[in-house]
């Protein structure tokens, strides 16, 4: 077990040294003054220069990534059952992986992007986003009926930090409901990602509100029927 958690954990370092690699290979052909920020048409609307904080920061996210997502694994897994911990750091270590290779993904493209040679796709980049989201979404619903009652982790309802019974069927029922919201974020953002930008923001949004509200109201309703 720990040997496959080692192995996540140095995959995750590699892809997230990848922005940095990129940047320090292309340096040399970046203009003076790179983009920094984009405007929702695509169009440049901020430049630094290339050796600014936020260029460095920009090819540090993969490793931001690992620092953040690593600090919320610990919560998480000091916060599970005994007996599912060894499998819930494994897990986290996947969410860190993925958390990662998102970073590292939008990161890279975003410097590849200040040598001129690509241009910018916003659409292609929400698409991906959302499918990664749902991946993770898919990931966490599949443990969270394993996360034992803590006021860190899991959906954490009034009802269901006060009593065991109540917390368990809340986990239970957020982790189908994170499971099936992954699946359809993914379906659609595939299906329809790719048909314009306004629809590829709206998908996420929509699924996300899904994710918190049912959850929640279920959790208030088997608290009032208990």
């Amino acid at each position: 077990m720990k040997n496959k958690i080692n192995i996540i954990t140095l995959i995750s370092v590699i892809i997230a040294i990848i922005p940095l690699l990129i940047y320090f290979r292309f340096y040399s052909i970046m203009p003076s003054k790179v983009p920094i920020h984009y405007n929702f048409n695509g169009i440049e609307d901020r430049f630094v220069q290339k050796s600014s904080v936020e260029v460095i920061t920009m090819s540090s996210f993969g490793i931001i990534s690992i620092l953040f997502m690593k600090l919320i694994g610990l919560v998480v897994i000091k916060f599970s059952d005994n007996i599912n911990k060894e499998r819930v750091k494994v897990v986290m270590d996947i969410i860190v992986l993925l958390t990662t290779l998102l970073a590292t993904a939008v990161s890279s493209y975003f410097l590849v992007l200040t040598t001129g040679i690509f241009k910018l796709n916003l659409l292609y980049i929400f698409q991906m986003i959302n499918i990664m989201l749902g991946i993770l979404a898919i990931i966490i619903g599949n443990y969270m009926p394993k996360f034992r009652q803590n006021k860190f982790s899991g959906f954490r309802t009034k009802a269901a930090l006060s009593d065991k019974n109540i917390w368990f069927k809340t986990q239970q029922f957020s982790g189908k409901v994170w499971i099936f919201s992954g699946i359809i974020l993914i379906i659609f953002s595939i299906i329809l990602g790719s048909i314009s930008l306004t629809i590829s923001l709206t998908i996420g949004p929509i699924v996300y509100i899904f994710m918190a509200i049912i959850p929640v109201t279920y959790s208030q309703n088997i608290s009032k029927i208990s």
